[in-house]
C-alpha cells in the first residue's frame, strides 16, 4: 500500500481506537469484511497495534505473562486478594 499522509494515518489510528472502545470484536470483523483488501490489511494492522498499546498501558510489561508468582494472577495482584495456593490452578471457591 502506498504511504499515507500524516493526516490520513492519524485519522485511521483514531478510528481504530474508537472502534476498539465502542464496538464488539464481531462487529469489527463484519465491518472489516466490507472494506477493500488494502484498507482491510491496513486497518487490521492498526487495530492490532492499538490493542497491544492498550494492554501495555493497562498492564505494563506483565501483559504477556500468564501469572505473577505461584497461584497469583494479574487480578489478584492488582486487588491484593491472594487466595491460598492451589496446585491445580486458581480456584476462588477453594
Amino acid at each position: 500500500m502506498s504511504a499515507l499522509g500524516p493526516v490520513e494515518a492519524h485519522k485511521r489510528d483514531c478510528l481504530a481506537r474508537w472502534m476498539l472502545s465502542k464496538k464488539t470484536d464481531e462487529s469489527i470483523r463484519r465491518w472489516l469484511k466490507k472494506l477493500p483488501e488494502q484498507y482491510q490489511v491496513d486497518m487490521r494492522q492498526r487495530l492490532n497495534t492499538e490493542r497491544e498499546k492498550q494492554k501495555r498501558r493497562r498492564y505494563g510489561d506483565r501483559h504477556n505473562t500468564r501469572t505473577n508468582g505461584p497461584g497469583k494472577n494479574i487480578h489478584q495482584q492488582r486487588t491484593g486478594r491472594h487466595y491460598r495456593y492451589n496446585p491445580q490452578g486458581y480456584n476462588p471457591c477453594a
